[in-house]
C-alpha cells in the first residue's frame, strides 16, 4: 500500500500516479561483496545480507528481492521507529522454490524475521525457508516497550496493519509465525498461505489480532499446537492439512480475559484434521464454542476428522462442527461450493453455479457478477455506509456526509471507499482536507477483497491524506 501525504497545497498538482513497477528493487546475492557480477538479477541497489537492504529503505512500495542461498541473520524490520521503513515493503526470494533460500537465525535467542509496525504498515515475506529461532521466554526483539513474554520465531510480527506471508517453509523454531496486537482496521487484513510449517514447538500463534486469514497451508508435526489462537477475533482457518501435531491442532482459547470472551467469531472449515493431539481425542479445543464457527453454515461445509467415526463427533460441544465431511478434503480438485466443477475450472467458485453460465466472455461467471452499479462503498463511517457507481462521487458523497453531520463544518476522521474488483476509466480530483484510503479488489457485496481494481485516468491531489492499496487498486494515468 502507498501513502501520499498533501497538505495545503495551493496549486493543483497533475500527478503520474506511481505503480509497483516504478518503486525500488534492492537485489540481496550472499556472494555480491565478493563476486558483483553473480547476481541473479538486475535491481537498483545491491547487497549482501537482507538486513543491509532492509536498513537502506526509503520508499513506499520498495521491492527486496533474495537471490539463492543460505542466509545467516536476525532481520529486524522497524516501520516508523529505527530504519524508518516505509509501506508496502515486499521481500521475497527470486528463486519459487523456498528450500533454495534459506535464512536461518545468526542468534537463535533473536528471530529470524522480526517486524514491528508502529501502526498503519504493510509488508509481504515470501519464498524462504526459515529456520533457527529457538529461543524461548524472553524473545530478543530490540524494542524495549515491547512485552517480552513471547517467544522466539521464525516470523515475528508486531503491531502490523497488513502483511502477507506465502510460500515460506517455516522449521525449527520455537515458533513458526508468531502475530501479537496486530488489531486490523476494518477492511484491512493479513494472509497466511501457501506457507508449510512444521517441526516448530508452535506451528501459528495469533495473538490479540483479528482478521487474519490461513489458507492453503500444511502445518504437521509440531510439538505443541499447530494453531493457536489466543484473544482473538473475527480470524479466518480454512483449507489447511493440520495434521500429526503434538498437541490440539487448534486451539482457541483466552488466557488474559477469559471472562470478555473476545476471542469470537473465529471461523475454522473446510481443513483436514488429521491425528493430532497425538492421535488422541479431542484433536482441537476452544474454550468459547458458541462464540466461534467449526463450520460454513451457508454451504453447510464442514472439516474433516480422522477421528470421526460417521455418527458420533468426537469432540465435545453442540456447537462445533455440525457438518463433518466423510474423507479427506483433496484440495488439488476442491469443489467448494459444490456444484460439481473444481475450484481450479470454476468460474465463481464460491457460489454454485452448474451451468458455469457467463454471457459477457469475461471469464467470470454469472453468478459471481454484480447486479448493480454501485461499486463504491464507504466504510469505516460510524453511522451507515453510502453506495456510489465511482470512486469521484463516494469521495464527493463523503465530504457531503461529513457536513452534513457537522452542519456545515467538516468533521471528518479516516474512512474507506472500497470499490468492487472492475475495470473503469475515470479522471479523479481529490481536493479536500481529508483522510481518505483507497481499498480496491472486492465481490459483489463488497466484503471480501479477491481480485484487482484498475481505474484509468488522471489524478489531481490538492489537499488531504490519501493511503491507496496498489496491490488491490492498480491506477494508471494518462495525459
Amino acid at each position: 500500500m502507498n501513502k501520499l501525504f498533501i497538505a495545503c497545497i495551493c496549486s493543483v498538482l497533475l500527478l503520474a500516479f506511481w505503480t509497483n513497477a516504478n518503486a525500488v528493487t534492492r537485489v540481496v546475492d550472499i556472494n555480491y561483496s565478493e563476486n558483483p557480477d553473480s547476481v541473479c538479477t538486475t535491481g537498483n541497489y545491491y547487497y549482501s545480507a537482507i538486513q543491509e537492504a532492509v536498513d537502506n529503505v526509503q520508499e513506499d512500495n520498495e521491492t527486496i528481492t533474495v537471490c539463492p542461498g543460505s542466509y545467516s541473520e536476525n532481520v529486524r524490520i522497524f516501520f516508523g521507529l529505527v530504519n524508518h521503513v516505509r509501506w508496502g515493503l515486499t521481500i521475497k526470494a527470486h528463486d519459487p522454490d523456498p528450500a533454495n533460500t534459506t535464512v536461518t537465525a545468526f542468534n537463535s535467542d533473536m528471530n529470524v524475521f522480526y517486524i514491528h509496525a508502529d501502526g498503519g504498515a504493510a509488508i509481504t515475506i515470501s519464498g524462504f525457508t526459515i529456520t533457527g529461532a529457538t529461543g524461548g521466554v524472553p524473545c530478543i526483539s530490540d524494542v524495549q516497550n515491547e512485552a517480552q513474554q513471547q517467544p522466539c520465531a521464525g516470523i515475528r510480527v508486531f503491531g502490523l496493519e497488513e502483511g502477507y506471508f506465502t510460500n515460506n517453509i517455516l522449521t525449527g523454531n520455537n515458533h513458526g509465525i508468531l502475530i501479537k496486537d496486530s488489531s486490523h482496521e476494518w477492511g484491512f487484513f493479513s494472509f497466511i498461505n501457501n506457507n508449510e510449517i512444521y517441526n516448530n514447538e508452535v506451528g501459528v500463534k495469533l495473538k490479540y489480532g483479528n482478521y487474519i486469514y490461513l489458507w492453503n497451508n500444511y502445518i504437521h508435526d509440531n510439538t505443541a499446537e499447530g494453531v493457536l489462537l489466543e484473544d482473538t477475533f473475527n480470524n479466518n482457518i480454512t483449507n489447511n492439512i493440520i495434521e500429526s501435531n503434538g498437541s490440539h491442532g487448534v486451539s482457541i482459547q483466552s488466557i488474559n480475559r477469559p471472562d470478555a470472551k473476545i476471542t469470537s467469531d473465529n471461523t475454522v472449515y473446510h481443513n483436514n484434521l488429521i491425528d493430532n493431539n497425538n492421535a488422541a481425542t479431542p484433536q482441537v479445543f476452544d474454550m468459547f464454542p458458541e462464540l466461534n464457527y467449526w463450520n460454513e453454515q451457508i454451504l453447510l461445509r464442514g472439516n474433516y476428522w480422522s477421528d470421526w467415526d460417521g455418527f458420533t463427533r468426537p469432540w465435545p460441544g453442540p456447537d462445533y462442527d455440525n457438518y463433518p465431511v466423510s474423507a479427506p478434503l483433496d484440495f488439488a480438485s476442491a469443489d467448494l461450493d459444490s456444484d460439481g466443477t473444481v475450484n481450479h475450472d470454476d468460474n465463481c467458485p464460491d457460489v454454485p453455479n452448474p451451468a458455469q453460465y457467463d454471457n459477457d466472455g469475461d471469464g467470470i461467471g454469472d453468478a459471481c457478477e454484480c447486479n448493480d452499479t454501485d461499486h463504491v462503498m464507504i466504510g469505516g463511517l460510524s453511522e451507515g455506509a453510502g453506495f456510489y457507481t465511482t470512486l469521484q462521487n463516494a469521495y464527493d458523497g463523503l465530504f457531503q456526509y461529513w457536513q452534513i453531520q457537522g452542519h456545515g463544518q467538516y468533521i471528518g476522521y479516516p474512512a474507506i471507499l472500497m470499490t468492487r474488483a472492475i475495470h473503469s476509466t475515470e479522471n479523479l480530483v481529490f481536493d479536500k482536507d481529508m483522510f481518505v484510503t483507497l481499498q480496491g479488489g472486492y465481490d459483489c457485496n463488497r466484503t471480501i477483497p479477491n481480485g484487482v481494481t484498475k481505474v484509468k485516468g488522471q489524478m489531481h491531489l490538492s489537499k488531504g491524506t490519501y493511503r491507496i492499496k496498489t496491490g488491490a487498486v492498480h491506477l494508471v494515468t494518462e495525459f
